[in-house]
């Protein structure tokens, strides 16, 4: 995949999300929410909004994290 067509898919992917609204992480209200991806390209995810999820920049952080520990962590769903 060239630059060009990973940034195309980045921003179908964020266009239409709303930052603010419920972390669907640890459902706190936050302004400032992330597009995450709920099961990582790399791992088989879609580019679909449906594998889509607001998290906040703390429930990202610590999914991101967890995704480096351990990648088939993420397969659950837990942030």
């Amino acid at each position: 995949m060239t630059k060009q067509e990973r940034a195309r898919l980045q921003r179908q992917f964020v266009q239409g999300f709303e930052p603010s609204g419920l972390c669907d992480g640890c459902s706190r209200f936050t302004a400032h929410g992330h597009a995450d991806h709920k099961i990582p390209v790399t791992m088989g995810g879609s580019w679909d909004h449906s594998n889509r999820q607001r998290l906040c920049p703390r429930c990202h952080g610590r999914k991101t994290k967890a995704e480096y520990r351990d990648p088939f962590s993420v397969i659950e769903g837990e942030p």
